[in-house]
């Protein structure tokens, strides 16, 4: 089963970043189920049927919670504009997606369908098109575009040893470049709050995790 995360606190700081980026573009957030799952990985990732993941690696490696925000307005771009069934037709195959779809799968099937879709990339136009999409969500909800910015850019100088930790690095390949664009699309932040959450709040946010993963 998902180890999911125990804090109500974490969960709600997710919940709330989620609904405010959904509000903000007309989207139905009630149609998305959020799990923060217990997970070191630097991951988020999306599955069929609007699930949302979010691993508490992720968390942990987010400087702040823009950072945050912008992983998860990326996420919901790619369930917007339907890069999700597209990426399992390319992995997974038609014949499994249609046994799902049907409800004539096994919980084994299940599971190996979203370890594929958690550690696969998706096509780099769709990529770009999350990227620029989600921009759009950040912006409209009155968060700085910089902070997907940032952590795309620290992304890209992880070397190494410590590169394979981040599943963020194999699936998002030219994190730098994707950066620079992001950058490019972001108007002035004329009218952008500034943090979602202030830095001493972001930290007992990583405390609280930290504390509940070493038990």
């Amino acid at each position: 089963g998902v180890d999911e995360l125990r804090s109500d606190s974490v969960r709600s700081l997710c919940l709330s970043l989620e609904r405010r980026l959904c509000a903000a573009s007309g989207i139905a957030d009630s149609t998305i189920t959020l799990h923060v799952v217990s997970n070191g990985d630097v991951n988020a990732f999306s599955l069929p049927d609007r699930h949302l993941v979010v691993h508490t690696g992720l968390i942990l490696y987010c400087t702040n919670a823009d950072e945050l925000a912008g992983v998860l307005a990326h996420e919901i771009a790619h369930m917007e504009r339907r890069h999700v069934v597209q990426k399992m037709v390319k992995e997974v195959g038609l014949g499994m997606l249609t046994t799902i779809a049907v409800g004539k799968s096994t919980g084994e099937i299940l599971r190996q369908a979203a370890r594929t879709l958690s550690s696969t990339a998706f096509d780099r136009e769709q990529e770009s098109e999350a990227d620029s999409v989600s921009v759009r969500y950040l912006q409209a909800a009155h968060i700085d575009p910089a902070g997907l910015a940032n952590f795309l850019y620290r992304l890209s100088g992880e070397k190494g040893d410590v590169a394979k930790e981040f599943e963020w690095i194999s699936t998002h390949p030219n994190s730098a470049d994707r950066a620079a664009a992001i950058l490019r699309l972001r108007n002035e932040p004329a009218g952008v709050a500034g943090s979602v959450a202030a830095d001493t709040l972001w930290r007992s946010y990583q405390r609280t995790i930290r504390a509940a993963t070493a038990r």
